[in-house]
């Protein structure tokens, strides 16, 4: 089988090379210069000098892109993944501040995709309990010399700067090994809608080898037509599997939980490819059909249009960001069986 497979090869080589190097390819292409910042929408209800102050701060932080901006289109932008995360500054912001009160100072907001949403949550809560921390520190001062007019504006001023030369209180965000391991970028997204195409386009083995000749030659053969297909589309597997981790190391990180992942990920479009082209008797037809899917798929991504939650679970490509497995891996391993058996009991009967 291994050198039946190899003479094939041989012959196809240039298209089955095209199809291995298409994904990573035009994934380097399409993706831009990766933000080394994190983009933060930033909604002031307050509208007060304190409130902007904060703002402020939040800029220093070299981790963010501080985006202000009103409630509506941080929501947009945070269902198109523009944003990370949305943190709105509560119309009582100031109020509650200079009254030394933590609660309800801040409300964020985070998608299915908010990759760093607790760290940032993390950041901008501090920097607003240091603000919260400086107005208690005022009013000890005031309670102690009381007769004493005390500039309260200069004396967090001249705070903030100690503080931000002596490096207190001043938090970083990094990633360690662990966490940027496991972590997969929005770009893996893109190269997973390409790797899909491309085991389409692959498949069509299915159908050019589903002939007459090979009808003819299975009572002759020592394998079983399902035998004999499971073990080429076992081989087409392997040869895009090797693309995947190349694409992994490339887009996000190697780890054995994200190889696992994409591993279910390659083994779900590769029997939902094979069981499209099963289905199919013309190319045509096929190609029809794997525009369909893809055009599905493209919409249901989530890269333009967002995606209720429920809608998501049944979407491939998010599940891969998401790190988990979706419904149509079983589903298509099952149907992939059940095909091979009813084409098997045809070629028995013929």
């Amino acid at each position: 089988m291994i050198a039946i497979r190899l003479l094939r090869f041989q012959k196809q080589y240039y298209s089955i090379v095209l199809w291995l190097i298409l994904p990573f390819v035009l994934t380097l292409l399409l993706s831009t210069v990766p933000n080394k910042t994190i983009p933060i929408g930033i909604v002031d209800e307050d509208n007060s000098d304190l409130s902007q102050r904060f703002i402020e701060t939040l800029q220093q932080q070299k981790a963010f892109t501080v985006i202000e901006t009103n409630y509506a289109t941080a929501l947009q932008q945070l269902e198109s993944h523009q944003l990370d995360s949305v943190f709105v500054i509560e119309k009582n912001f100031k109020t509650l501040v200079t009254t030394q009160q933590k609660a309800r100072l801040l409300t964020s907001i985070s998608s299915n995709l908010s990759l760093f949403h607790e760290s940032t949550s993390n950041i901008v809560l501090t920097t607003a309990l240091q603000l919260v921390g400086q107005y208690a520190t005022i009013d000890v001062i005031k309670s102690m010399q009381p007769d004493t007019a005390i500039d309260s504006n200069a004396l967090i001023a001249k705070s903030t700067a100690y503080m931000k030369e002596k490096s207190i209180l001043t938090t970083s965000l990094h990633m360690t090994n662990q966490t940027a391991a496991h972590t997969i970028s929005s770009s893996f997204l893109i190269w997973s809608l390409f790797a899909t195409l491309s085991t389409l386009l692959a498949s069509t083995w299915l159908i050019k080898e589903h002939n007459t000749a090979l009808l003819l030659r299975a009572p002759f053969s020592n394998h079983t037509v399902t035998s004999y297909f499971l073990y080429h589309l076992t081989m087409y597997m392997v040869l895009f599997f090797v693309m995947d981790c190349l694409a992994l190391y490339q887009f996000a990180n190697i780890s054995w939980a994200n190889i696992t992942i994409l591993f279910a990920f390659r083994l779900t479009i590769s029997c939902l490819s094979a069981c499209l082209a099963l289905c199919c008797h013309s190319i045509i037809r096929f190609y029809q059909y794997s525009l369909l899917l893809m055009t599905l798929l493209l919409f249901t991504s989530g890269l333009w249009v967002p995606m209720p939650y429920q809608l998501q679970l049944l979407q491939p490509q998010i599940a891969l960001l998401q790190q988990s497995i979706t419904i149509w891996l079983p589903i298509s391993l099952l149907s992939l069986v059940l095909l091979l058996k009813r084409k098997e009991r045809r070629y028995v009967n013929h």
